[in-house]
């Protein structure tokens, strides 16, 4: 693995990996979008699989996650467009990984990242395939709610303290479906791996949430659906992921792809939570997104 900072034009200095031990001529490049509240550091074991089977894989810690962020006290703030600049930036990067080489392109976009997924597909056709992971169709109630609250406590001088309220409606809430492990993975092992990680699971600011809601409430536009183009579409969630309503939503977001004959698969896993790559049979899931890559 190498690591190396990308600085942007506004000073922002991404931390980015590149995956690269590749024994066989590469077939692609998968490119790697991590989710909120934890790092590229989570998808170092999926990075190092794909190089086993000729994929290079590169990724970045978003802005305010990981090592982007300057100090711990840094991860989870939001200054300016939070959400929009993480779409651009991960354009940008496709952008230079297709410059660079000639070889296909994917994208692997989990959670918040696969919001950010959402988003981009509407912004650029650069991808070949394209997989979200533990996403969802965003109801516009239940968004405009998170959106008023955030907006009300962001008013009233609170846009920098940490979003108690909110997590409790959201990360606690998840958690209170399980009666053991986490709501991310029922791999107790990869559950530990992943809190011990000092850079995963910390409290994100009101401003955060206010951004992420605020640009939520936008992804499902007509003329941007209309947008997307020709490039397949797979969708994976647990059948227990609380984002994807235990599959509600994310058979919605899938409808909602069909309406507008976007070309998208749908794979549901029993029994499996939030973070698939990191679940008990994390090996049948990573199988089914390289066959999804090839085919």
């Amino acid at each position: 693995m190498k690591e190396q900072k990308i600085q942007l034009s506004d000073q922002t200095g991404l931390n980015l990996y590149i995956f690269d031990d590749v024994k066989q001529p590469a077939k692609g490049v998968v490119q790697i979008v991590h989710g909120m509240q934890e790092s590229m550091a989570t998808y170092f074991e999926f990075a190092k699989i794909l190089n086993e089977n000729g994929y290079y894989a590169v990724g970045t810690d978003l802005r305010a996650h990981g090592k982007t962020a300057k100090t711990l006290d840094e991860i989870g703030t939001c200054h300016e467009d939070m959400f929009c600049n993480n779409v651009k930036d991960q354009i940008m990067l496709s952008l230079k990984i297709k410059k660079e080489c000639s070889l296909p392109l994917y994208l692997f976009a989990h959670s918040y990242g696969s919001f950010l997924g959402q988003r981009i597909i509407q912004k650029t056709d650069i991808f070949d395939k394209v997989i979200l992971s533990g996403s969802a169709y965003m109801k516009k109630p239940l968004i405009s709610f998170g959106h008023i609250v955030s907006s009300l406590f962001c008013a009233f001088g609170g846009a920098h303290k940490k979003a108690k309220l909110i997590e409790a409606m959201s990360f606690k809430n998840y958690q209170k479906q399980f009666k053991e492990g986490s709501w991310i993975t029922s791999d107790e092992v990869k559950a530990k791996e992943f809190y011990d990680n000092k850079f995963n699971a910390l409290p994100f600011e009101n401003a955060f949430y206010k951004d992420m809601f605020k640009n939520q409430l936008k992804l499902y536009k007509k003329e941007d659906m209309k947008k997307i183009g020709n490039s397949p579409l797979f969708l994976i969630s647990g059948e227990l992921d609380p984002i994807g309503e235990n599959t509600k939503s994310i058979k919605k977001l899938y409808n909602t792809y069909k309406n507008y004959n976007v070309n998208v698969d749908l794979k549901l896993y029993p029994e499996c939570r939030h973070g698939l790559v990191q679940e008990k049979n994390r090996e049948q899931v990573i199988r089914d997104i390289l066959d999804f890559i090839k085919k």
